[in-house]
Formats: C-alpha cells, structure tokens, sequence
C-alpha cells in the first residue's frame, strides 16, 4: 500500500476569518493552548510507555514553545506597526483636544439654550447655568494620569 497524502480541501468559497479570529491576542491564546495541548500529550504517551510518540510530541511541543516566545517577544512591535497600539504621549493629546471642543460645547450651552428658549424664567436660567458649572467641576477633576496606567 502506497502512503496517502492529504490535499488541502478546495473550496468555491474560501473560508471567511472574524476579526476576532486574526486579532494578535487570539494568535496568541491559540498558540498557548497548541503548547500545552503538546505537552499534555507528551506526557500521556510517556505515562503509557509509547517512546516514539512521546519523543516527536515533545520535539513539537518544543519548537511550539519557541514560536510562542518569539511571537510575544514580538507582540508589542506587531501591535505597534498595525496601529492597535498608539503612545500614550499621542493618545493624551488627541484626548485633551477633543475634551477641550466637549468643555467648549458644554460651556456654551446654557447661553445657547436662552437664545433658543428666551421665555425661560431667571430661576430656570440659574439652574441651567448652575448645572452646567457642576459638570465642568466635575470634568475638570478627572485626572488623565490616574485613568491610564
């Protein structure tokens, strides 16, 4: 009897990946779990005496522990380069420009709604005005450092 090789399966439509599925952290996990999958059954084929087996598990499991160290020796640059991973210098700064628009915004809506609403009493205008100040307080006491470790 002759060996039989196994041809990868042609499909008419190619096997569609999520983006969960191609994410770094995935690869990552998958590769984990290959590892210690190997090990595990390095370990039965020792337990039940198959030398062979247990020898070409642990040579596998081996070079599946050495890519695994590469890839998250790599990780940070991969994810640097693909642009899921911005500094944190940039993303404070895309950060404080777009809370300075929002405080801006926020700022001028009291004076924004009695020029739409000009039947608004004085009491009603204070309180909106009163409001407005309580959430620029609070906004204002939000600390970007202890937010982002």
């Amino acid at each position: 009897m002759g060996s039989a090789t196994l041809a990868p399966a042609q499909s008419a439509n190619p096997r569609e990946w999520t983006d969960e599925e191609l994410t770094l952290d995935t690869q990552i996990r998958k590769l984990k779990e290959a590892t210690a999958d190997l090990r595990e059954r390095a370990e039965l084929a020792k337990s039940v005496g198959d030398l062979d087996s247990e020898m070409t598990l642990r040579r596998m499991w081996l070079q599946h522990a050495e890519a695994l160290r590469r890839l998250e020796k790599d990780a940070p640059g991969i994810a640097t380069a693909s642009g899921d991973v911005v500094s944190k210098r940039l993303f404070h700064q895309a950060l404080l420009q777009y809370s300075a628009g929002v405080a801006a915004a926020v700022s001028n809506l009291p004076d924004r709604i009695l020029s739409l609403l000009p039947q608004i009493g004085e009491d009603i205008a204070a309180k909106i005005h009163a409001e407005i100040t309580d959430v620029m307080r609070s906004a204002k006491e939000i600390r970007l450092d202890d937010a982002i470790a």
